[in-house]
């Protein structure tokens, strides 16, 4: 049960993230909006940096490897959306399914890949922090820096609170990790886009679109953590 303990907490920090500045958005608020966005964020991180930091020690060189190469793979994703008309990104309705189907689902995979290879706290934190670096070089912009680490912080209180070696409570753990990790990427993704970029939308759209992409990343996680198993398995 530790691990629906996990999901619970994780789903509902991740709400209030996005409820806050959702309904209580006005250009008079922005500040506070943005110091609420951002204190979140960094409780978020000072809790991963200050309970699992220590396992970074135990961390092999083979894990920090594959943790960084798949991270800059990951980076690339700014460029993913290009391959694609640009067409379908001004149809309503139909935009959000091919911003899931076309950037999430592959970065789905790539994140369980990781997991897959090395299912240990602190991961997600080290994978999205380098992904950030990465993407700051890319594309400038500090005030996203916060939403890199967090997004991955809260992964990791997910998997630090549920954190079984048991099987069947291991493939749920996956299951719900990998909801988690599309419901929480959408979710501080338009946190930060309202406050920063003042692109509002009613929460309940937010929602619901949340909740379909963490059904979309799931099954991409899923995925990713049987091919990240597999290469683990033939690395002495």
């Amino acid at each position: 049960m530790r691990d629906i303990l996990a999901f619970v907490v994780s789903v509902t920090i991740v709400y209030i993230i996005v409820a806050v500045p959702t309904l209580f958005y006005s250009q008079e608020r922005i500040w506070m909006l943005l110091l609420f966005i951002l204190l979140s964020s960094s409780a978020m991180i000072s809790f991963i940096i200050v309970y699992a930091g220590r396992y970074l020690r135990s961390m092999r060189t083979d894990e920090y490897v594959v943790t960084a190469v798949m991270a800059a793979i990951f980076s690339t994703e700014v460029f993913w959306g290009m391959l694609l008309p640009g067409v379908l990104y001004e149809i309503p309705f139909i935009s959000p399914f091919v911003i899931m189907l076309s950037s999430y689902l592959p970065k789905a995979i790539i994140y369980g890949i990781v997991m897959g290879y090395s299912y240990k706290p602190f991961i997600s934190t080290l994978f999205f922090t380098i992904w950030g670096i990465a993407s700051e070089i890319i594309y400038p912009n500090p005030a996203w820096a916060p939403y890199y680490v967090a997004w991955g912080a809260l992964l990791d209180i997910f998997v630090i609170i549920g954190c079984s070696n048991e099987s069947e409570v291991r493939r749920r753990s996956i299951s719900l990790l990998g909801f988690l990790f599309g419901y929480a990427g959408w979710g501080f993704t338009k946190a930060y886009e309202i406050v920063l970029w003042g692109n509002w939308h009613p929460l309940r759209l937010i929602i619901i679109a949340m909740i379909l992409n963490g059904m979309v990343t799931c099954v991409g996680v899923q995925v990713g953590y049987k091919i990240g198993q597999k290469a683990r398995s033939v690395v002495p």
